[in-house]
Protein backbone atom coordinates (compact mmCIF):
# COMPACT_ATOMS: atom_id res chain seq x y z
CA UNK A 1 0.00 0.00 0.00
CA UNK A 2 2.42 2.85 -1.06
CA UNK A 3 1.92 3.35 -5.11
CA UNK A 4 -0.10 6.56 -5.64
CA UNK A 5 -3.37 6.69 -5.61
CA UNK A 6 -5.61 9.32 -4.40
CA UNK A 7 -2.24 11.83 -5.09
CA UNK A 8 -2.36 14.82 -7.17
CA UNK A 9 -0.20 14.68 -10.51
CA UNK A 10 2.35 17.81 -11.31
CA UNK A 11 2.57 17.80 -15.05
CA UNK A 12 4.08 20.02 -17.56
CA UNK A 13 3.56 20.46 -21.43
CA UNK A 14 6.24 21.35 -23.90
CA UNK A 15 5.52 22.00 -26.99
CA UNK A 16 8.69 21.31 -29.56
CA UNK A 17 9.34 23.81 -31.97
CA UNK A 18 12.87 23.78 -33.76
CA UNK A 19 14.74 25.90 -31.02
CA UNK A 20 14.20 23.31 -28.34
CA UNK A 21 14.61 20.23 -30.66
CA UNK A 22 18.08 21.71 -31.36
CA UNK A 23 18.49 22.25 -27.89
CA UNK A 24 18.01 18.33 -27.40
CA UNK A 25 19.84 17.00 -29.68
CA UNK A 26 22.88 19.17 -28.60
CA UNK A 27 22.27 17.73 -25.31
CA UNK A 28 21.34 20.98 -23.39
CA UNK A 29 18.59 19.74 -21.26
CA UNK A 30 19.98 17.41 -18.44
CA UNK A 31 16.44 16.82 -16.87
CA UNK A 32 17.27 17.77 -13.43
CA UNK A 33 15.12 19.74 -10.64
CA UNK A 34 16.20 20.79 -7.89
CA UNK A 35 14.32 20.91 -4.44
CA UNK A 36 13.89 24.53 -4.27
CA UNK A 37 12.37 25.06 -7.62
CA UNK A 38 10.00 22.07 -7.54
CA UNK A 39 8.67 23.87 -4.08
CA UNK A 40 8.61 27.19 -5.82
CA UNK A 41 6.28 26.25 -8.39
CA UNK A 42 4.53 23.88 -6.19
CA UNK A 43 3.44 26.97 -3.59
CA UNK A 44 3.25 29.27 -6.15
CA UNK A 45 -0.62 30.76 -5.60
CA UNK A 46 -1.21 28.84 -1.99
CA UNK A 47 0.27 31.74 0.40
Amino acid sequence: MTGYRGRTGIYELLLVDDAIRAALARNVAAGVTSMEEVLRVTREGTE
